[in-house]
Parts: structure tokens; C-alpha cells; sequence
């Protein structure tokens, strides 16, 4: 196929996912990208989704991270499953305890 159909319809399952933005997709150098970042295909989703979660930064970061170069139309939705059910994610997460509310006297005058 070159170039893409007048209804999302003619499209295979495959690709129905990316109609949307089918304008931002191009070709350099034989690299299928979405704008700046490389368009990974679905052969290679578990592969990667594998190597952006090794480092265990969380799901933030990691999505963070990936989202700055990749993008598949599942990648929140992969990475964050992948990140929850790491065994070792938990470990170094960062537990942050939200401090208490503390309310302070209303002053009388300006810069009391």
C-alpha cells in the first residue's frame, strides 16, 4: 500500500490504530517515525517495553523516559502494566508520605 486510504475503513486491523495521526507518520532513511520518535512495531513492543522498565524507575519515569523517543499506540497502557507487575518495581519505589495540612493565624497587617 502507498500512502493512505480515503476511509479509515479500507484499513487493516493493524493499522486502524494510527488513523488518527496518519499525517505525522513518515519514512527517513527506511524508519518509520511519528514526528521525532521512532514508531515501534507490535514484533517489538514486549522487547522494548522489557528494556525501558529494567532500570525499575517507576511507571512516571519510565514513561517519561520512553515517550521522549518511542511511541506505539499502547505504550502508556504496556508500560505501566509491565511496571505493576514487576516484582522488583516495588522495591525501589520511592514511598512519599503527604505531610499533614498546617494552618497558620491570619495576620492583622501586610508582612505580619
Amino acid at each position: 500500500m502507498h500512502g493512505w486510504p480515503d476511509k479509515r475503513s479500507e484499513l487493516t486491523f493493524d493499522l486502524t490504530a494510527y488513523w488518527n495521526f496518519r499525517s505525522e507518520i513518515i519514512k527517513v532513511d527506511g524508519v518509520i517515525c511519528k514526528g521525532n520518535k521512532l514508531l515501534i512495531p507490535s514484533v517489538m513492543r514486549p522487547r522494548m517495553v522489557e528494556k525501558i522498565y529494567s532500570s525499575h524507575l517507576g511507571v512516571e519515569n519510565s514513561l517519561r523516559n520512553a515517550s521522549d523517543i518511542l511511541f506505539w499506540p499502547s505504550i502508556r497502557a504496556d508500560i505501566k502494566a509491565a511496571c505493576e507487575n514487576c516484582p522488583v518495581c516495588p522495591q525501589y519505589a520511592v514511598q512519599y508520605q503527604k505531610e499533614p495540612m498546617l494552618s497558620h493565624p491570619v495576620p492583622d497587617l501586610p508582612w505580619q
